[in-house]
């Protein structure tokens, strides 16, 4: 299994607010994304607390990929608990969006989608 791991503050340069800052994880995620199977996102614990970096960042994986795909092939660490329940509303928003365009039935309306559940807390 080849993992590969991308540090947010080395990548971002600490620049985590706009979507023109998200789109740089973004481009470096899809850039890895077929060649690896396991792609790690390390925080080293920087508060991010920005929608549209979150979004741009993540958000729009999940419209490109299945939930499935995104649990085996994504995992959050050294994140903060208010940026991993902003993370997960995030793509929780978008796979529904994905779903209802593709006329897809949502799991329900209350489902919310779990993907922190592979963040760990340090090391």
């Amino acid at each position: 299994m080849r993992t590969t791991e991308i540090n947010i503050q080395d990548v971002s340069e600490k620049r985590t607010v706009t979507r023109d800052d998200g789109r740089v994880i973004y481009e470096k995620i899809k850039d890895l994304w077929t060649d690896h199977d396991r792609i790690s996102v390390d925080f080293m614990n920087l508060l991010v607390a920005s929608v549209s970096f979150m979004d741009e960042a993540f958000g729009h994986l999940a419209l490109e990929h299945s939930e499935r795909e995104l649990r085996s092939k994504l995992a959050f660490k050294n994140m903060s608990e208010f940026d991993r329940a902003l993370l997960n509303d995030i793509i929780a928003s978008r796979i529904r969006e994905r779903l209802l365009k593709n006329r897809e039935k949502p799991r329900s309306s209350k489902a919310r989608l779990k993907l922190g559940v592979r963040i760990s807390r340090g090391r």
